[in-house]
């Protein structure tokens, strides 16, 4: 990458690392500091590829996430048609727009801007992969140290169980999952000395994070995840070596830092949470069995098929982007997470939010299969792996928290992979060069830009 290239990449990248870990907060209303930095940030770069912005009609999906960005605004204004008495914070809905759609995609846009050259290589998207992965470990950090490296929590559910650079345990067990396979893709193009134990290391400190989550939904994911990987590479011993020692490595690190908390996490993968005292209490107010078992999932899914039963134009059109929480608070008295992307999208946007995502994940895919599959077979599964943790998340989470890093490490990948097919050949043209060169001085002959002379 040119020097001003790398130098806007890292701002990039400290930013966001300081609006997710070391950032307070922002107020609905008034200009916080990360905003400031944000947009600075974003407004430099745009102008200093403003000769270069065409590059964006190449980017994955701009079709649809162009008329997301519209769309969701414009739903806003029939908002209140729909509202049926709810009390809706027009701040609040711009808000979730900003938070949940414009930045992340705005974010996208600039990874993919900043890496979519020959010249800019593997390091954008190794800096991002060991950056997190160093986030992590410094999270770790907390069992030895008991020092919080960050402004937010490390810990979650009463500091019970492991967050990482997550607002939440499932959050950071999800977000660690996702990096696992780009990780293992740098572990395989490592050419440094030393290169590849570290990011095997990163990898095992991952799974050690995961567990410590408690998350059961990441933990079964994570399998699922080893085992497309074991089948896509063929190395079978590869990932169940490095499952085993991230089990045992996790059970030894609690065992000499603070067992208890790994205790609080395995007690989070029993079918029934909670004492049998907590499950009647829970039960006394409305939960069903599915409800525990789902932490709350169930309850709030089948409170949003109430609400379409109470409006039901609003499964067509939705409520408006934004107006999600306020409705559901009144229907069930507090304001619980969809704990579903794409539940969201069908409540606030309507059967149009579910299209627009169904047509945004095509074009991803299409997108990596065309530029991809043929020239980089390894970086093609490595992204397939990440993408089905992304949609397993969705189904299972709403991770607001997460938005802005993935998108931008998807923006990364994206400008990385628009160029496989001229590395594979650059790749192709090196092995014959080798070739050339070692069968030359098997026959004695001297050979000069791969002729001989």
């Amino acid at each position: 990458m040119r020097p001003l290239n790398q130098i806007l990449f890292f701002a990039v990248l400290a930013m966001i690392v300081f609006a997710r870990l070391y950032a307070a907060p922002s107020a609905i209303t008034g200009l916080s500091l990360k905003n400031i930095v944000l947009y600075t940030v974003s407004i430099a770069i745009l102008i200093s590829y403003a000769d270069r912005l065409s590059l964006l009609r190449d980017l994955p999906g701009a079709a649809p996430i162009a008329v997301l960005l519209v769309l969701a605004p414009l739903s806003m204004l029939y908002a209140p048609v729909l509202a049926g008495g709810v009390k809706l914070v027009p701040f609040d809905m711009l808000a979730d727009y900003k938070n949940e759609l414009f930045d992340p995609f705005l974010l996208y846009g600039i990874g993919f801007l900043l890496t979519a050259r020959p010249e800019a290589g593997l390091r954008p998207l190794r800096a991002v992969v060991i950056t997190f992965g160093l986030l992590n470990l410094l999270a770790l950090s907390f069992y030895v140290t008991g020092i919080n490296p960050f402004y937010q929590n490390v810990l979650s559910q009463q500091h019970t169980r492991f967050a990482s650079y997550g607002n939440a345990s499932n959050q950071g067990a999800d977000s660690l999952a996702m990096f696992l396979p780009l990780t293992y893709y740098l572990y395989v193009h490592a050419r440094a000395r030393g290169a590849r134990p570290f990011y095997l290391f990163l990898m095992l400190t991952g799974i050690a994070g995961i567990a410590l989550s408690g998350s059961r939904g990441a933990a079964l994911a994570l399998v699922l995840e080893l085992f497309l990987m074991m089948v896509w590479t063929r190395r079978y011993g590869f990932f169940l070596k490095v499952f085993v020692l991230g089990v045992v490595g996790v059970i030894a690190f609690a065992a000499v830092t603070k067992g208890h908390f790994l205790a609080d996490a395995v007690a989070w993968f029993r079918l029934f949470a909670g004492t049998h005292a907590t499950n009647e209490m829970l039960r006394s107010e409305g939960f069903s069995t599915l409800d525990i078992i789902s932490s709350g999932r169930t309850l709030v899914w089948r409170g949003i098929l109430e609400l379409f039963a109470q409006h039901p134009l609003a499964v067509f059109v939705g409520f408006g982007w934004g107006t999600y929480v306020a409705h559901i608070t009144k229907l069930l008295g507090t304001a619980i997470a969809t704990h579903n992307m794409f539940l969201k999208m069908w409540v606030e946007i309507g059967l149009a939010g579910l299209f627009l995502m169904v047509w945004l994940g095509r074009d991803v895919l299409l997108s990596y299969r065309a530029c991809v599959r043929s020239y980089d077979r390894l970086l093609y599964y490595c992204i397939l792996a990440a993408i089905f943790i992304v949609v397993w998340t969705f189904m299972l989470s709403a991770p607001t928290g997460l938005y802005i890093i993935w998108s931008f490490t998807f923006g990364v990948l994206a400008g990385y992979a628009k160029h496989s097919r001229r590395r594979s050949e650059s790749r192709a043209r090196r092995r014959v060069a080798v070739e050339v060169a070692a069968q030359g001085e098997g026959d004695g002959v001297v050979y000069t830009d791969h002729r001989a002379v």
